[in-house]
Parts: structure tokens; C-alpha cells; sequence
């Protein structure tokens, strides 16, 4: 493991290894949102595609890309963290040392954050309660998630125009809200992203839940 912003104790842990040598079988390791992307493909949202980007929106935000069947990995393995692209020159510190990434503001830290300072209402509730208030009719709790859905958007178009998928597939506990972020992911994609390259484009939310990287696991394994 050569990195990992939000479980530092595991870099330079030879998973993998140690796990074979332990259990006698051949092991391989990847990251979530790798195997969450390899999972959807395989039997979920994005199966059939060979052009999609995968996200998940939990404590991190977690992203991989697929193009041509395959994920792109760059030189050392660790391409398309896309929750550490900046999406505002300064911003919220990232667990990843940075500032203004996606994941410090779409996060659960940034939520929370967020929340702290715009709906102290709801400064001491769940997600998933907000969720259930936005979707009985409480404004502002819809707002929220149409807040996410605008930031989300405005990342997800600058991916749409380098990779120009036909498919993203969103998952995570944060997807759960549903229409109430995914209408805003939609509007900010067509208001920023190429028009040639959202006239086809499927936002779709994840298939598999906590499913999706056992899936992914077996169709790594499978090669």
C-alpha cells in the first residue's frame, strides 16, 4: 500500500503478501472504489459498458475509471484518485495534505462541516435522518443534498470532458438520497461538461451496495 489518506497505519503494508503467506493462497488487493467500479461493471448499474467512472460517496469519496474495458492505473497504480482533485484553489484541508480536493467538501467531514455552519439544525443528526426529512418535504435538508449534487457536478464534468464515459455510476451511503442529488448532479453536468459529450450520458446510481467490491473482488481475481 503506497498510500492512503484516510488509513495512514496501512502504507507500507504488504497486504497481499502477508495474507497469501498466512492462508496458503494466491491473494490480490485493490482499493474499494476500484473493486466497487469492477463490481457495477461486472453485474451492476454500468454492466455492458466499457466507458464509465465509478464514485462513492462515504467518509472518503472514492473514484475509478474505466476505459475500454479496463481501469486506468497510471505509472504506479494509484490513478483516478478523483476525490483528491481540487475543485477550488483554496479551500478545506483534505486528509490527504491538500486543500480544496472533492473529498473535503463532499466528505463526510466537509458535510458535517458544511452543516456546522449552514444547517446547525441538523448539526447532531444522522445522514440518513436529514435524508428521510429531505424526502417528507423539509427544504432544507433537500437543499443539502442539492448542495452536494452541485459540487459533485462540477468535478464530475471536468471528468467527463477528460474521459468522455457513457456511464457514471454513483454509489456510497450519501447516493441514498436519490433524486434530491442526483437531479443537481445531472444540471451542473450539462451546464459545464461538453453538450457532444452529455447528449448520451448516463447518470445512474449504484446497483450492487455494500456488495459491489465482493463482486469487483471475484471479477479481479476472475482476470
Amino acid at each position: 500500500i503506497i498510500s492512503s489518506p484516510n488509513c495512514p497505519y496501512m502504507v507500507n503494508k504488504e497486504l497481499a503478501r502477508d495474507v497469501s503467506q498466512r492462508s496458503g493462497v494466491k491473494a490480490l488487493m485493490d482499493n474499494d472504489a476500484n473493486l466497487m467500479a469492477l463490481g457495477e461493471g461486472a453485474s451492476g448499474a454500468a454492466r455492458g459498458s466499457e466507458h464509465y467512472i465509478a464514485i462513492t460517496l462515504g467518509t472518503g469519496v472514492g473514484g475509478a475509471v474505466i476505459s475500454e474495458g479496463r481501469l486506468i492505473r497510471g505509472m504506479t497504480g494509484g490513478g483516478c484518485e478523483l476525490g483528491h482533485v481540487p475543485i477550488a484553489r483554496s479551500g478545506p484541508k483534505c486528509g490527504c495534505g491538500s486543500n480544496g480536493c472533492l473529498e473535503s467538501f463532499v466528505g463526510m467531514s466537509g458535510i458535517r462541516r458544511y452543516i456546522s455552519r449552514q444547517l446547525p439544525q441538523y448539526e447532531n443528526m444522522s445522514l440518513k435522518k436529514i435524508d428521510d426529512l429531505a424526502q417528507n418535504g423539509d427544504t432544507d435538508a433537500a437543499a443539502l443534498f442539492s448542495h452536494i449534487g452541485r459540487l459533485l457536478g462540477v468535478a464530475l464534468a471536468g471528468f467527463v470532458n477528460i474521459f468522455n464515459p457513457e456511464i457514471i455510476v454513483i454509489g456510497g451511503g450519501v447516493a441514498a438520497a436519490g433524486d434530491l442529488l442526483f437531479d443537481s448532479v445531472r444540471s451542473e453536468l450539462k451546464r459545464r461538461a461538453f453538450d457532444v459529450y452529455t447528449a448520451g450520458l448516463e447518470v445512474r446510481a449504484a446497483e450492487l451496495g455494500t456488495w459491489a467490491g465482493v463482486v469487483g473482488a471475484g471479477a479481479l481475481a476472475g482476470g
